[in-house]
């Protein structure tokens, strides 16, 4: 989604035709702005066709004689759109964005012939899902196996056989018995994490891949 800034909306009101300056614009909405500070801090709600706001506390008053307490209370404010806000929802247009965070779909260990359970080191493996693509003279990119036991430790797959958007090929790393969390970390800013859990475990959807870190067990052998 992309988003514009008081910078952008100055731009357009001071557009060829319009009769306005940038330091009228920014002095009319300065104003605008202090004047709805000032009738909050009076207690007031604040109702205009853009925008509708009111001050509000946040906490849980136990009985009628409660008082305001720092500690359990907060003051805030709630905001939502005004009358001139309805009417644009109906002319959006829905447009359905392709992520570009990596996505691990599956996972398949070469040496055991099995797929997203087991970690034989010293074989190769293969990832399939979509954006994997990464830079591998970047240490800081590539295949990774995170003991569960210590997630923050990165240990990183060896000699890249095919690094592709759909498919990547590596050698496992040397890794001690245990479970791993699988992670893909290209040049976005989250990393994906394998989607499926140890074997016999439910199938979870595609909407829940990046909430869950999944587990793979390194073969014994």
């Amino acid at each position: 989604m992309a988003s514009k800034t008081l910078d952008d909306l100055v731009a357009k009101m001071v557009a060829e035709g319009t009769g306005l300056t940038r330091p009228q614009a920014l002095a009319y909405f300065e104003k605008i702005t202090q004047l709805v500070i000032e009738f909050l801090e009076d207690g007031c709600a604040v109702n205009t066709p853009l925008f509708r706001v009111r001050p509000t506390i946040k906490g849980v008053f136990g009985n009628y004689q409660d008082i305001f307490n720092p500690a359990q209370h907060r003051l805030s404010y709630t905001m939502c759109g005004g009358t001139r806000m309805k009417p644009v929802l109906k002319n959006v247009e829905l447009v359905k964005l392709k992520s570009k965070l990596p996505f691990i779909e599956s996972f398949f260990d070469g040496m055991s012939r099995q797929s997203n359970t087991v970690i034989t080191p010293g074989g190769n493996a293969e990832i399939k899902g979509d954006s994997l693509l990464f830079n591998i003279d970047d240490p800081g990119q590539g295949v990774f196996f995170c003991p569960e036991t210590n997630p923050k430790t990165e240990i990183r797959a060896l000699a890249f056989l095919k690094n592709g958007i759909k498919e990547t090929s590596f050698m496992i790393p040397p890794l001690e018995a245990g479970n791993y969390i699988l992670k893909v970390k290209t040049g976005s800013a989250r990393p994906a994490r394998h989607p499926t859990g140890k074997r016999g475990n439910p199938k979870i959807s595609r909407k829940q891949h990046d909430k869950r870190e999944s587990l793979l067990r390194k073969s014994a052998r």
